[in-house]
């Protein structure tokens, strides 16, 4: 049996199955809003898209800042310890 000849299974009456098929039908002023809608959404997507993508930029810099920070400190407590030994042997 086709859905547009009997009831719908779930629904109590014909009226409920005459309000789901009013509800279905759509106009073009209903298509427009929905579609400025969407436009919408998708804007304010690419605008959080943009933002975490900077941030990760950002982190990604500091990333490579820090890795060089790390090298540069390691090199200088390199030349501490070298001149600690120095002393070190000149003393005893």
């Amino acid at each position: 049996m086709s859905l547009r000849q009997g009831t719908v299974p779930g629904l109590e009456s014909n009226a409920s199955w005459a309000i789901l098929v009013g509800m279905a039908e759509a106009d073009l002023n209903f298509i427009a809003r929905q579609n400025e809608r969407l436009i919408t959404d998708m804007a304010s997507l690419r605008d959080d898209m943009r933002v975490l993508t900077a941030i990760v930029m950002r982190l990604d810099s500091a990333m490579g800042a820090l890795t060089q920070e790390m090298r540069v400190t390691h090199t200088q407590m390199a030349r501490v310890i070298d001149r600690v030994r120095k002393l070190e042997d000149a003393s005893e």
